[in-house]
């Protein structure tokens, strides 16, 4: 048996012997656990499906790395295979003028709540992909009991307000794994910026002035 491997089962015993020592396990109480539970073998080593080797040894750590400098480009798990891809997306103009017609068409419509079927109130718009405005804090779904609820409805956040009112910034760009947030870009962007040259700030805007003067 490879020491680094002996290791891991060791320290792999060690850590569930801290974590059961209110019930009296001994190390040997809990490698005979680990054993049990198909973790490791009967000659004291990890079972196959736990090992981070395929082939080649390779301790988690030198995982880690290698999916860290690889993930943004797409890269294969050393350690289950899994294809793994960072991806990033970027706050761009089409969902920038969303939020600012999503905030003009809640004006207008005075909505309970701040809450717009989007697809209804911004039809021209909705090409967009606009559930990523919720990776940035700006758009959230409509709960209720912790659980999504009135399937399309969405408003703005506090700060999703704040940042159409050009009182805030935001990160330019967020990283999702799995759909799921692994970071912001250190640069950040105002609405203005965010509008480019494709959209105007201010005729957006007016069309919330013009459906209240009407």
């Amino acid at each position: 048996m490879e020491r680094n491997q002996q290791q891991s089962v060791e320290e792999l015993a060690e850590r569930m012997r801290r974590f059961m020592q209110t019930r009296g396990w001994s190390k040997e109480q809990a490698l005979q656990f680990l054993m049990g539970a198909g973790i490791a073998t009967p000659g004291g080593e990890l079972a196959p499906e736990y090992r981070c080797d395929r082939g080649e040894s390779i301790s988690v750590e030198q995982a880690r790395s290698q999916l860290a400098a690889a993930m943004d480009r797409g890269t294969q798990c050393p350690c289950c295979d899994q294809f793994v891809k960072r991806y990033r997306r970027k706050l761009n103009s089409g969902l920038a003028a969303l939020l600012v017609r999503v905030y003009s068409e809640v004006s207008v419509r005075d909505s309970e709540g701040g809450w717009l079927h989007i697809r209804d109130a911004v039809k021209d718009l909705t090409g967009t992909d606009y559930a990523i405005l919720r990776h940035f804090g700006l758009l959230e779904p409509y709960q209720q009991g912790g659980r999504r609820g009135g399937a399309g409805l969405w408003r703005l956040t506090e700060k999703g307000t704040l940042f159409v009112e050009g009182k805030t910034s935001v990160p330019e760009a967020v990283y999702l794994l799995n759909n799921k947030v692994h970071g912001y870009s250190p640069q950040t962007i105002s609405i203005q910026e965010a509008l480019g040259n494709a959209f105007d700030w201010d005729e957006l805007m007016g069309r919330s002035l013009l459906g209240k003067a009407c």
